[in-house]
């Protein structure tokens, strides 16, 4: 999935469902943790009953990506662009990262900087997925 999502210059954050929800335990509006379903029914034109199913559901074509998302709704302070503002510790959420293996070594060096300048000690690595198997 490095190719198809990230191109040379991609970077993974690596956390787990507990950390998720330590690091949004100041955020004071309600956060729910989804998985994905995925459907083939949903493969032509897919239909769905409001933003929730928009949330869970997802085409089939896609249950590669075994996905988790955050979703928040019914918050009021949606920005122009359609983003909005939600509160997360990352010291809390994020475990370590991993540079893509198709990625020059400035990018690791880059990511290690901006980390440590944005207060995180967290590992830095670079993935070794495409490396050779040994002997």
């Amino acid at each position: 999935m490095w190719k198809l999502y990230t191109g040379d210059h991609g970077i993974a954050l690596v956390s787990n469902v507990g950390r998720l929800k330590q690091a949004f335990v100041d955020e004071p509006q309600t956060i729910s943790i989804v998985n994905v379903e995925y459907r083939p029914d949903l493969e032509t034109e897919p239909q769905f009953e409001g933003v929730e199913e928009f949330c869970r559901f997802k085409r089939s074509s896609f249950s590669h990506e075994q996905e988790l998302r955050l979703v928040v709704l019914g918050d009021e302070s949606v920005s122009a662009n359609g983003g909005m503002y939600v509160a997360v510790d990352l010291a809390k959420l994020v475990d370590h990262v991993y540079v893509s293996p198709l990625a020059a070594k400035w990018i690791r060096d880059v990511v290690e900087s901006e980390a440590k300048c944005h207060g995180l000690d967290v590992r830095v690595i670079s993935s070794k997925l495409l490396d050779p198997a040994p002997p």
